[in-house]
């Protein structure tokens, strides 16, 4: 029908014409909507019966069983009909789960990209899906494709690529034998309406996976994939101090990779004396400037405070690393040492220093960032083009409870990790400082933009998370190290207000 209509417009006159390529255009979209095939029908009779409460075989604990029904997909924004749905009903656990060995679809599911579902919850949710392939070894282990989706209150429209990213569905693995419905830390009572399940030849726009997309592949978030399709454009990052936009720390990196020369190292005394010279040169023109060192267990911090221990550095490690599903790297808080690895935005701190003792409304003048490396034979400064970036955390986080999926206890990540970057973000999209690792032990970063950032009174001070591109790697001497001088700390001169 398409190609006749195709043919026939150029014998047409102008408005019939229009009207043929209006037809055309609903036809293509009917088609493409037609390619769609439906995974799992629950307006049959009896379709909840296929399935039943089932234990992951990666979690150790069992785990209270869902109560499985049919029921009623609320009514879509719009006006959009209500639709038959699977209603599991939780009773609590950390990954409850139902299951069906009964697949409508079979095979490998080779010819699909994604997989849409409506899912539907009163409360922000984490829900989780599975697909297993072939038959468990003797170990219990299985191929599989799985995702964690971060999702809003109401009615989520899912889409979830698997043939792309890390976990993709790999179809030489073997045929889809069972698959899997449940959510990550469900509340008692708390339900999940999943309907309108199918598979898809179709790959959305925008057609890339990673963090900042809607097909992470670390956790789908619903919040990240509607700014996709209210914004159509992926986040960017301004760099603070810089007139530079971009869209991540790899497209900063290649940017300045050129200007690149390995750093002097330097001591942790030869970065404080050259900070004192920098302050005595600012009183030069600002003769009520204040120098002050915020690190944890140093005096001298607060002048109206002068013997008084500064005590408000906190810090989390966070990882959204794979696999997506099950994973204690992920989901537990993990205990605090005195080191910690310092990595990608995937697997790295977020930490916090209290700057409550710069007097409101002062003038920064200038401030840097220090962080102190171990060194050793499998640790070393790097010898290539590095680049590190701090993004300013939006959330009045927990150090005892943060992970993943969580910023604090009963308080959900938009995505996974906090990575969300639009309206009422987890993060702001920017960049409070940037520059390389330091050539020795002792890393140093222009803080100055980083504090006024905070002091402008429309960002609180929430923290940030420091990670680095894929050159460099480091176990860093957190808050708690023995040696006092190797904490991370923010040296600041600033001017108080008049």
């Amino acid at each position: 029908m398409i190609a006749l209509v195709e043919r026939s417009v150029a014998r047409l006159p102008l408005a019939v014409r229009a009207l043929a390529a209006c037809l055309s255009v609903f036809c293509g979209a009917a088609a493409l909507a037609a390619e769609d095939t439906v995974l799992f029908d629950f307006g049959k009779d009896g379709a909840a019966a296929d399935w039943a409460p089932t234990k992951l075989p990666d979690v150790k604990s069992d785990q209270p069983p869902p109560k499985v029904e049919s029921s009623e997909t609320p009514q879509a924004a719009g006006g959009g009909q209500a639709a038959k749905c699977l209603k599991l009903t939780f009773d609590g656990g950390d990954w409850p789960v139902v299951g069906t060995t009964k697949i409508p679809v079979a095979g490998n599911w080779k010819t699909f990209q994604t997989l849409k579902a409506d899912l539907t919850v009163d409360r922000p949710s984490v829900a989780y899906f599975r697909a297993n392939q072939g038959q468990p070894d003797a170990k219990g282990q299985q191929p599989r494709w799985e995702r964690t989706m971060n999702l809003l209150p109401g009615r989520n429209e899912v889409t979830l690529t698997i043939r792309h990213g890390i976990g993709a569905l790999d179809p030489q693995k073997g045929d889809i034998t069972s698959f899997v419905i449940g959510m990550f830390q469900p509340e008692k009572g708390q339900a999940l309406l999943v309907g309108n399940v199918r598979l898809s030849p179709d790959w959305p726009p925008p057609q890339v996976v990673g963090w900042y997309s809607p097909y992470n592949h670390d956790g789908y978030s619903a919040a990240v994939a509607r700014e996709y399709q209210r914004t159509q454009t992926l986040t960017k990052f301004k760099v603070l101090g810089t007139d530079l936009e971009v869209a991540d720390l790899a497209e900063l990196s290649g940017k300045l990779k050129a200007q690149w020369a390995k750093p002097e190292p330097k001591t942790i005394e030869q970065v404080e004396a050259d900070f004192k010279d920098e302050a005595d040169r600012l009183k030069k023109d600002h003769p009520k400037a204040v120098m002050a060192i915020l690190r944890e267990g140093e005096k001298g911090y607060d002048p109206a405070a002068p013997d008084k221990a500064y005590a408000a550095w906190k810090f989390v490690y966070i990882s959204c690393h794979g696999p997506d599903g099950p994973n204690s790297g992920r989901e537990i808080t993990p205990q605090k040492y005195d080191t910690v690895e310092v990595f990608m935005r995937h697997r790295s701190i977020l930490t916090q220093a209290d700057l409550s003792s710069i007097p409101k409304g002062a003038a920064i003048l200038a401030a840097r960032l220090v962080v102190t490396r171990v060194l050793g034979s499998d640790l070393k400064t790097p010898e290539k083009p590095n680049l590190w970036a701090a993004e300013p955390c939006n959330r009045d986080w927990d150090d005892k409870t943060a992970n993943c999926y969580s910023y604090a206890k009963g308080k959900l990540w938009k995505g996974v990790s906090g990575l969300y970057y639009g309206e009422d973000p987890d993060y702001w999209p920017v960049f409070l400082t940037h520059g390389p690792a330091g050539g020795g032990a002792v890393c140093v970063w222009d803080f100055t933009a980083a504090l006024k950032f905070w002091g402008d009174g429309a960002h609180a001070n929430h923290g940030f998370f420091l990670h680095g591109d894929s050159s460099d790697y480091m176990r860093a001497y957190t808050p708690l190290a023995k040696d006092i001088r190797r904490r991370p700390a923010i040296m600041v001169i600033y001017e108080p207000k008049e």
